[in-house]
């Protein structure tokens, strides 16, 4: 029965890191990068890439993988949605709040944050609002529904016809001062380039764009 046990959790584990290292990168291939540096290295992690990942992990710590209809991620011109099965646990007001979190899948989220994707608990929704609202100038949406007896948790980003603004953006990098701007015509020259250019997007993509089927029925395990 322990073996047993011990295998389902490592094929949910697999299964959730399959998931996220397929979907995210496509959620942020179009995003728009400032040419910055910090230090030899081109930063590419820009504060709206971790709003897209923090949001991916927010939906995946908070969903009710016994419930139904599972974990939805669209993408569209107009923004993202992220929804997940089950109501938050706590009020719409104390999500906001620094001091409020109860994720439904708390040890999922200790385990995310210690490979560096997620903030520390308590921290993700704060952080994507104030980022999308500083960037994109206007608020993100979260909202709990009742259909069917079935209750469901969406954040949506939308863009609402704005252009990032860059400027903004600079400001929510993390250590700021050690950034510094290249003129982005240099890029084109083949001058100022990282050491992350020369890597493939994602190559989980070539294995093709079917994603996990089983992935609530394994995370239910942990």
């Amino acid at each position: 029965m322990q073996r047993s046990w011990s295998i389902c959790c490592i094929a949910a584990i697999a299964a959730l890191f399959d998931f996220i290292l397929k979907v995210i990168p496509k959620l942020q291939a179009d995003l728009k990068v400032p040419f910055m540096f910090r230090g030899n290295f081109r930063n590419e992690d820009t504060p709206l890439h971790k709003t897209v990942r923090e949001a991916t992990v927010n939906m995946l710590a908070n969903a009710d993988f016994y419930g139904r209809r599972g974990v939805v991620v669209h993408k569209s011109t107009e923004g993202f949605k992220f929804a997940n099965p089950g109501g938050m646990r706590v009020s719409l007001t104390e999500a906001l709040q620094d001091s409020a979190s109860d994720p439904r899948n708390g040890v999922m989220m200790k385990m995310l944050a210690m490979v560096e994707y997620g903030e520390r608990a308590g921290s993700g929704l704060q952080g994507i609002f104030r980022t999308w609202q500083s960037v994109y100038h206007c608020a993100p949406k979260l909202e709990m529904t009742t259909s069917g007896g079935v209750d469901r948790t969406t954040l949506t980003l939308n863009f609402e016809g704005h252009h990032p603004d860059i400027e903004a953006m600079k400001l929510l990098y993390d250590r700021p001062e050690e950034l510094v701007e290249v003129d982005s015509t240099q890029e084109s020259k083949g001058e100022g380039k990282g050491e992350m250019d020369d890597v493939p997007q994602s190559t989980q993509e070539s294995k093709g764009e079917k994603q996990s089927t089983n992935l609530s029925e394994l995370i239910s395990c942990i």
